[in-house]
Formats: C-alpha cells, sequence, structure tokens
C-alpha cells in the first residue's frame, strides 16, 4: 500500500513538473527595444515622449516561441466616447504582424502574429492616450492590460 501511495505521489509531482515546462515553452516577451526604438509592449512603458520631428514614435515588438504560442494586441483610444484615432502604425514597417483597418466598435485596432518562432515588430506612431489588451496563447479575456499616457 505504501508503494502505491509513493508511485502517486511521484506521478503527481512528475505531472506538475511536465505542465509548469510547457506553460514556460509559450511564454512570449516583450523586449525592452525594437528595430523602431523603445519597445511600447515592454512591462515598464506606460508613457510615450516625442521621439523627433514632433512624433511619437515606438516600437510594438514581441517574440513567440515556436510551437502552439500566439498573440493578439488590441490597441485602443482610452475613453470609449473618444472619437480620436489612438494613432496607427506606419505602413510597411510591420513585421510579422497582421494589423487590422480601424474598428469604429472597438475604437482601435487588432494586431495579430503570423507567425510564432519568429520576432514581430512595428513602427507605431501615437497621437492621444491609449490602451493596450494583450491576448496571449488563444486567450478569449486579455492576459494583461495597460494605459499608456502621451506626454506633450
Amino acid at each position: 500500500m505504501k508503494i502505491k501511495h509513493l508511485l502517486l505521489i511521484i506521478l503527481g509531482v512528475s505531472l506538475f513538473f511536465a505542465c509548469d515546462k510547457t506553460s514556460d515553452s509559450l511564454h512570449i516577451t516583450y523586449p525592452e527595444t525594437g528595430q523602431y526604438g523603445q519597445n511600447v509592449l515592454a512591462d515598464g512603458v506606460v508613457t510615450v515622449k516625442q521621439t523627433g520631428d514632433s512624433r511619437y514614435e515606438y516600437s510594438v515588438k514581441a517574440e513567440l516561441p515556436a510551437g502552439a504560442s500566439s498573440l493578439k494586441i488590441i490597441i485602443k483610444n482610452e475613453k470609449e466616447g473618444d472619437e480620436y484615432v489612438w494613432g496607427g502604425n506606419d505602413q510597411g514597417s510591420e513585421e510579422n504582424w497582421l494589423i487590422s483597418s480601424w474598428n469604429n466598435n472597438l475604437k482601435g485596432n487588432t494586431w495579430n502574429v503570423i507567425e510564432n518562432g519568429k520576432s514581430a515588430d512595428a513602427l507605431v506612431i501615437f497621437f492621444s492616450d491609449c490602451i493596450i489588451e494583450y491576448y496571449e496563447n488563444g486567450a478569449t479575456e486579455p492576459t494583461k492590460v495597460k494605459e499608456i499616457k502621451v506626454i506633450p
């Protein structure tokens, strides 16, 4: 009987660590910088300032591991009734991103990584405060949400 309990404990611990490794293998990272400068998706970025020529230009960079990882980002106006566009991407700069046209119901845009196992980066230009929602690995609810403030 003791051997059965010991085997069950060993099996349980093995399954726990196997599940933990699976979640690590789908871990998406957001580097501090991208090809276009500071990465607005990085954890520490909550404000944006002019970067030159009176513009607010930043990278939107994510690194997805190979396998079943996926990422969708929604960037939308901060206030629901806001009629102003939060900003946009510099067309032609997107690398491994599929970016939707302006969605009037959403008051923003949806960004989907095309291929996992590769970096995704694009030049984004901000006009006003906005909300960024992260949907990692097929999540239907945001896995992370942050507010970006534009500093004049």
